[in-house]
């Protein structure tokens, strides 16, 4: 496939003008650095990702996904649905393979690793359909790899990994649709239709892409616009059930969606400091930070501007020099601005894992970017550059700890319940009065290591037989408070010193029980 790759750029004379390289100047050593920069990327992208397998820290929304993703079908897409925060498509895929693979964590981290993994085959497809050479697949690959942003959504138990691989799946297919033969086209069209329907599926911010992909047709290609605009329609059509269920839950609770799309305060500087840190690589400096992503941003424009003098100077449409750069730079501009411009004119939720929709795409525009400067010194430093600053980002900076905070309350909560707890006789039955607290506990149980315990999910109201056990709730939860404040209040129980985790009225709670 290199090969073949290598020698449709090689043979395309528009990028021979691009790149101010001739015939002769195409040395096989340069190829063969080439190639092994490639594969050295490449077994990179996956060792880094591998290694995440066995990261143990959990965050509370990855708790929330496992304890939703325990419940029957029916309760899957109702919990979704009160949640408001995503669509259902990773926890329908999530129960099966808890089913089978159990819930540890490191079974758990190979489902969203495996979707990072996988992201690297339309990776290598779109820069096929763009026309890219081995070096510039190389370098788009080694930013991949070790950009921090992306490993650590490699392995977080939410639907981001997921939400990468069919994003650059749809760009494919998109991309294939806009620059093969007419014949070729309807399949295109009908693979990008099949694609777009599970990745609205799996994220809001998924339609902020489809929505780039039509505008991308209503003002540069307009002559396909009336077939593109059924496949559209037949994608909004197929995402009407998941309305109806967001219509349906809004009348059962006393929030709608909007409320739970909503933020407190518009997003500052800070947030945008911190998708920088996201996309480029930063640190806890915001000068440097700023300093390092405006270097990004020259590049991109001066490689932008390089190829638009050369389109001028032929007096072609130099469809392979400069209109790839605008398309990958379209597809990772408008959901970013968008989404910015939402958050502040509506105080909308933003975060920075929402956007991954345009990491990959930007991670390409970058390199060939590097690639595509006008005189070889610009282009080594660029390239050193850029390699040189995603690494030392990616691996010094604390951008886990930046984005998400400490880790979830559940999994400090296990580890101070196994100090806490002098008695060795087993099992200890915790009793889970709020399910959350219950599902959370089970799983961070089961990644301390501890086996003395045994967890019950049990109605508030549940019959307690045994003499010594204890009690697991979440602070918010009225049942289970009032509970506990009856068996306080019950002579036949004691109730020991409690112990918790977490910010105040969210906290994970455990109380001892002793039967008098």
């Amino acid at each position: 496939m290199l090969k073949r790759m290598t020698g449709k750029v090689f043979n395309n004379p528009h990028l021979r003008q691009c790149f101010n390289f001739d015939g002769s100047s195409l040395r096989p050593l340069s190829s063969m650095i080439a190639k092994l920069m490639l594969a050295a990327s490449g077994c990179l992208y996956f060792a880094l990702r591998l290694r995440s397998i066995w990261t143990p820290r959990l965050w509370g929304d990855e708790l929330f996904n496992y304890s939703l993703s325990q419940g029957s079908w029916l309760s899957i897409i109702k919990r979704t649905g009160l949640d408001m925060a995503h669509p259902p498509l990773f926890y329908l895929l999530l129960k099966p393979w808890v089913y089978v693979v159990g819930s540890s964590m490191s079974g758990l981290r190979v489902f969203t690793v495996a979707f990072s993994i996988a992201a690297i085959v339309p990776m290598l497809a779109l820069c096929r359909e763009l026309h890219f050479r081995i070096r510039e697949i190389a370098l788009a690959s080694s930013l991949m790899a070790i950009n921090s942003y992306l490993i650590l959504y490699s392995y977080y138990l939410r639907p981001y990994s997921l939400l990468l691989f069919l994003t650059l799946c749809s760009h494919v297919a998109f991309v294939r649709f806009l620059r093969h033969e007419e014949s070729e086209k309807r399949r295109a069209l009908l693979i990008l239709v099949a694609v777009n329907i599970p990745f609205v599926y799996t994220h809001y911010f998924a339609w902020l892409v489809v929505a780039a992909q039509y505008l991308w047709v209503v003002f540069m290609e307009r002559r396909r616009l009336r077939r593109f605009t059924a496949a559209m329609a037949i994608i909004a059509l197929s995402y009407l059930p998941w309305v109806g269920v967001l219509v349906y839950v809004s009348t059962q609770v006393s929030y709608t969606f909007w409320d739970q799309a909503s933020w407190e305060t518009p997003p500052n500087l800070q947030s945008l400091i911190l998708l920088l840190r996201s996309f480029n690589g930063g640190f806890e400096s915001a000068g440097l930070t700023l300093a390092g992503s405006a270097v990004f941003l020259t590049i991109v424009l001066l490689s932008m501007k390089n190829s638009a003098l050369i389109t001028h100077s032929s007096g072609q449409a130099d469809e392979a020099c400069s209109k790839p750069l605008v398309l990958l730079a379209w597809m990772t501009a408008f959901p970013v601005v968008v989404s910015l411009v939402a958050s502040y004119a509506f105080t909308l939720i933003r975060q920075p894992r929402y956007v991954i929709v345009a990491a990959g795409t930007y991670s390409l525009l970058v390199a060939a970017s590097a690639f595509r400067l006008r005189t070889p010194r610009a282009r080594a430093v660029a390239v050193a550059f850029l390699l040189g600053w995603t690494a030392v980002a990616g691996f010094t900076d604390n951008l886990a700890e930046a984005l998400h905070g400490p880790d979830a309350p559940s999994y400090r909560l296990a580890q101070d319940l196994s100090r806490a707890e002098a008695r060795s006789e087993r099992p200890i039955r915790i009793y889970g009065f709020s399910p959350y607290a219950a599902q959370g506990l089970r799983l961070a149980i089961s990644i301390t290591g501890e086996r003395r315990f045994e967890i019950i999910s049990c109605p508030v109201n549940a019959p307690l037989t045994d003499d010594y056990f204890w009690i697991a709730l979440t602070e918010h939860d009225p049942l289970a408070t009032a509970r506990v404040s009856e068996l306080s209040a019950d002579p036949a129980y004691s109730l020991g010193e409690p112990i918790s985790s977490g910010e105040p009225s969210q906290r994970h709670i455990l109380i001892p029980v002793q039967r008098r």
